[in-house]
């Protein structure tokens, strides 16, 4: 994704040298879809950089799970027809069958399934959210992870920055929230809580000295730290003494899934995974 920054800069050395923000996957011959970037109006545009409109003989559509139409202004996955579809994958039947469909209103043509959520803005602008694949469902709201990644940009100690989704317990998501840069923890934590609902905002805010990356210049999140074995989470730990605590902490560790010496007393229930269907049990 556009990092407005790094384009902020450029743009200060070289002014004269246009700048096109575009998209597409291999799949589609790589450029899809473009903008040129207009620095009259570049304030604006940082506050959610879109990456434009498709480029002749292609077509962009955005659908729902039932592969209908979704309405300006509503998330749907992107799929691209046209002229720059792919055959295939070699050797890969399955596959093939799985990315590239029949297109649901035209007979005989293909669409390319990309995996990835978009938006049709006011101005005809197609808007990137993030992959389908990295929404997760947090007290039965749908979130996207880039979300919360574009808002942590936002704040001018966080040069870089990377959210991920982890599995705790059975029915628990947690949040964590890897940046570079100055800002610390609790700032972000204090800024997030500004301007995001409480379920989107990270448990844990982990600061490093580099984001590791796969040779495909994709983030490798396997190779980022555990928030909590690695002792970076700083919250003060108060342990369950009484026989209410012992058994309220028993009773949440049975629903949610963790340890009950791992449950402070003072920890939140919503903020450790639970919902308003375990509230219940």
């Amino acid at each position: 994704a556009i990092r407005t920054d790094d384009v902020e800069k450029f743009h200060a050395q070289f002014s004269a040298v246009q700048i096109m923000n575009h998209y597409g996957p291999t799949e589609t011959t790589v450029g899809s879809v473009f903008q040129m970037i207009d620095f009259d109006t570049f304030e604006l545009y940082k506050q959610l950089p879109t990456i434009g409109k498709p480029i002749a003989n292609t077509q962009i559509y955005l659908l729902d799970e039932y592969s209908q139409l979704v309405p300006y202004g509503i998330e749907g996955e992107i799929y691209i027809g046209g002229d720059g579809l792919a055959r295939g994958y070699l050797n890969r039947k399955e596959l093939t069958n799985e990315k590239f469909i029949d297109h649901p209103n035209k007979q005989g043509e293909r669409i390319y399934r990309t995996g990835d959520i978009g938006r049709w803005m006011p101005d005809g602008n197609l808007a990137y959210l993030g992959r389908k694949d990295e929404q997760v469902k947090i007290r039965g709201y749908r979130i996207e992870l880039a979300e919360i990644e574009s808002v942590l940009l936002k704040h001018e100690g966080v040069e870089s920055c990377v959210v991920v989704a982890n599995k705790k317990g059975k029915s628990q998501i947690e949040l964590v929230a890897y940046t570079i840069g100055t800002a610390t923890s609790d700032e972000l934590r204090t800024f997030l809580n500004d301007i995001l609902p409480t379920y989107m905002v990270p448990a844990h805010v982990v600061r490093l000295e580099s984001i590791p990356f796969n040779s495909n210049g994709k983030v490798n999140k396997k190779a980022l730290p555990n928030s909590i074995q690695k002792g970076l989470n700083k919250k003060i730990f108060y342990p369950a003494t009484t026989i209410t605590q012992k058994k309220l902490a028993a009773i949440w560790s049975d629903l949610l899934g963790i340890p009950p010496n791992e449950i402070s007393i003072y920890d939140d229930f919503f903020e450790l995974g639970g919902n308003s269907v375990l509230a219940i049990q």
